[in-house]
């Protein structure tokens, strides 16, 4: 039985672990408020397309979903189909109208008053989604000559150059992105797909598996962990990281999400479903490329996964 002292140091360890968490969330909602209200300020400001689109580019990051659709509503004639979709993509090219705009936007340098490393960032974004890596990767250095820190800019620079195949430069930029945030698994995710992607699978499944210590529930690094396995004729335990890498991607299916994360579950789909072709599982691999299929396409970069997907849907289907 603890003696009256151990008891006092087990109430004031509580008690601070308690205080800590409760300082945690009241700055969670007071981040969360302060956002909704900067971008509810921001509403009656824009002015122009550049402003709606800057804007709800922000509100977005931020989380200020209602502002986002304000913001976006306005480049169309109709926002009732634009609000009716989840994503940014759906948000953004809710009528054609809205494409266009969006088009022309992303087509020019934005204005000095635009020019930072956060609208650069998000510029980037949207043009690797769009499948143009090289635009892409202009936008993200952009972004990383304003904050050389940046591990977003420099991770976009390097899985850019990775899609154009310089796998040399890309795996030169995920070093820098290790160097400068070693403690942050997506650095050392984005590490391990280049060298998976080269074919250099040990070095690919070191980085891979150092993202994992960081961040058990990192679905990503199951996704490429499991390409790599598969590449090594590992079948069973290829199966296993790609149950694990659906299970955890799956996991928010119902709340609002990024189009970034729809590719995820996707791919997570794709690989699952390689890996029982591998294992001669037509069946199983069959209901993952239709689960892929039944996904929102919100960019080119889903479109380009579905293609893949219907492709092997309709051999395995013709093999049957």
């Amino acid at each position: 039985m603890p003696d009256p002292i151990s008891k006092k140091k087990i109430w004031m360890v509580a008690g601070g672990v308690l205080a800590v968490f409760i300082a945690g969330t009241l700055f969670a909602t007071w981040k969360y408020i302060r956002a909704e209200k900067a971008a509810y300020e921001r509403r009656d400001e824009a002015k122009n397309t550049e402003q709606n689109i800057t804007w709800g580019i922000e509100a977005y990051r931020m989380g200020a979903d209602e502002e986002v659709k304000t913001f976006f509503s306005r480049l169309g004639s109709s926002a009732t189909d634009a609000q009716k979709l989840d994503g940014w993509r759906g948000a953004v090219f809710g009528t054609k109208e809205a494409e266009g705009a969006v088009m022309a936007y992303f087509a020019k340098d934005p204005s000095p008053e635009f020019d930072t490393a956060a609208v650069r960032e998000a510029r980037g974004s949207f043009l690797f989604l769009m499948r143009d890596f090289t635009g892409a990767e202009q936008e993200f250095r952009k972004a990383n000559a304003h904050d050389p820190q940046n591990e977003h800019a420099i991770r976009g620079i390097a899985k850019s150059l990775r899609e154009q195949g310089q796998f040399n430069e890309a795996v030169r930029w995920n070093l820098e992105a290790v160097k400068l945030h070693p403690q942050n698994a997506a650095v050392w995710l984005g590490l391990g797909r280049t060298y998976q992607m080269m074919g250099e699978n040990e070095k690919g499944l070191e980085a891979i598996e150092t993202a994992l210590r960081l961040s058990p529930n990192l679905g990503e690094a199951h996704v490429v962990k499991a390409r790599i396995l598969l590449a090594k004729d590992s079948y069973d335990a290829a199966l296993e990281s790609s149950h694990q890498a659906v299970s955890i991607l799956e996991t928010p299916r119902g709340a609002p999400q990024q189009p970034i994360a729809h590719i995820n579950i996707m791919t997570g789909y794709m690989v699952r479903a390689s890996i029982f072709e591998a294992k001669k599982d037509a069946q199983n691999a069959i209901k993952d490329y239709e689960h892929a299929l039944s996904m929102p396409a919100y960019s080119e970069y889903h479109e380009f996964f579905q293609n893949k997907a219907r492709e092997r849907l309709t051999a395995l289907r013709e093999q049957r």
